[in-house]
């Protein structure tokens, strides 16, 4: 083999950590994003021992890395219904197609303390002097996922309001109608309190700006919400840099302490036959090699070999 092939063989087989994301490479958050993807690698290296292939990449575009491992790491903070049936098709057909490929994921907690820090610092931004309790919280979330999606995003708003010390809070979706991002606002007013709109997500998305538009509307409509105030994304956050080495990282301890404990301990794996008993009508060895199986073999077979010996592994 030449030169030129064994690396592009080394280069296939090299583990592939692919971020996938909601944002398209035509949307104009794709270029912050590819730039913390590049901060997430070199931040990753000194834990990983090695310089890792991480690419950020559209959820509907997911590729594997063939003949190797590839590491999928979410990074939508709300993913749809539809995506997460996009990425299970996808993930299922790489398995069928690609057999050599051994894919691992895990999922998106919107409640990891690095994002609620991340949320609830723009929260601050945006409120600027005013005093966080004394003012109202309302988290929008799209609503498009499962019910345990929308659970979460509950979850989320609760533990802003816990954090931060916001007066009042309120969950609500601009893609779900229990309960619509419209109607929780005409109850909001009725707090005399200035409030502040956190978006659950990363970037300022197309859901994003559609409950930008019905705050903005809103607002034209009420003289007391003049004033609210909604939060702006938090983007490419230090914070959030670091929960994407934390979960590439763990990824990979996980996947290390997996191979660990099947790979045999250096008794077991030591050349030679352990034993050789007799039971009955057959034999019962313990081989770690094939040289030692070979050995045991020989011993029970007899002279005229037979065409065909069938061995229980156990």
């Amino acid at each position: 083999m030449t030169a030129s092939a064994e690396n592009s063989l080394e280069k296939r087989r090299a583990p592939a950590f692919l971020i996938l994301t909601d944002l398209r490479p035509t949307d104009l958050a794709w270029l912050s994003a590819t730039a913390q993807t590049d901060h997430v690698r070199a931040a990753c290296a000194p834990v990983l021992g090695f310089d890792p292939n991480i690419r950020l990449t559209n959820i509907c575009d997911f590729p594997a890395s063939p003949g190797g491992e590839t590491f999928v790491i979410l990074a939508a903070l709300d993913f749809s219904l539809w995506e997460r049936d996009v990425l299970g098709q996808r993930i299922a057909e790489q398995r069928r197609n690609r057999p050599d490929t051994h894919i691992y994921h895990d999922d998106v907690d919107p409640g990891h303390s690095l994002i609620v820090d991340a949320l609830g610092l723009q929260a601050a931004q945006a409120l600027g002097d005013i005093a966080l309790q004394q003012c109202g919280l309302i988290l929008a979330a799209s609503g498009q996922g499962d019910p345990g999606s929308r659970a979460q995003s509950y979850r989320l708003m609760r533990l802003l309001w816990e954090r931060l010390g916001f007066a009042r809070a309120a969950a609500a979706f601009v893609r779900h109608t229990q309960p619509f991002l419209g109607h929780v606002l005409e109850k909001c007013a009725r707090e005399p309190l200035p409030w502040v709109l956190v978006f659950q997500g990363q970037w300022e998305t197309n859901h994003f700006e559609y409950a930008r538009v019905i705050v903005e509307n809103f607002q034209r409509s009420r003289d007391g919400a003049k004033h609210w105030r909604i939060a702006p994304a938090p983007g490419a956050h230090s914070l959030l840099t670091a929960w994407y080495v934390q979960r590439i990282t763990g990824l990979w301890k996980e996947k290390r302490a997996r191979d660990a404990i099947r790979t045999r301990s250096a008794k077991n794996s030591a050349p030679g036959t352990s034993f050789i008993r007799s039971h009955g009508g057959g034999t019962i060895a313990r081989v770690s090699d094939r040289d030692s199986l070979s050995e045991v073999l020989s011993r029970i077979l007899p002279a005229q070999k037979p065409e065909r010996v069938l061995v229980k592994v156990t």
